[in-house]
């Protein structure tokens, strides 16, 4: 009886092992998923850049050249910042954190996300413009 009960004990801790496994691999999942979507933008004007780059640097003006390589810097920057961000947010729990009141000014964080977009709009045509902003906020910063 006594092998009987500690046989079923340990199917159920399975069980529950199994669900929380399952758990984890969807927040795995949907995690790198993000970071494709991020990652995506900035890394296809990096290609396109380099691309252009190596077919065409024969009949390029230095001019031409310093653009793409600055492009391509810029580029290069994004993606670092996009990776270090998310994984930097990955590390911390956000349910365990300590709420700290800290001065945020909004202004430069929306233009290092314009930023981050900016190559990729412009492969697009599209210009992006940041009306003047002075915002400051408090927001909850995790520890």
């Amino acid at each position: 009886m006594q092998w009987l009960l500690s046989r079923k004990k340990a199917e159920e801790e399975i069980l529950l092992k199994n669900e929380l496994l399952k758990a984890s691999d969807v927040e795995k999942d949907k995690f790198f998923s993000i970071i494709a979507h991020d990652l995506r933008g900035p890394l296809s004007s990096f290609v396109a850049a380099s691309q252009i780059i190596t077919e065409e640097i024969q009949a390029m003006s230095i001019e031409e050249i310093k653009a793409i390589t600055i492009s391509m810097k810029t580029s290069a920057t994004n993606i670092y910042s996009l990776l270090e961000t998310s994984l930097n947010g990955r590390d911390s729990d956000v349910e365990d954190s300590d709420f700290i009141p800290e001065m945020l000014n909004l202004e430069r964080r929306v233009k290092t996300s314009v930023e981050v977009l900016s190559e990729s709009a412009q492969q697009k045509g599209i210009e992006l413009k940041i009306p003047y902003l002075l915002i400051y906020m408090y927001l909850p910063i995790t520890t």
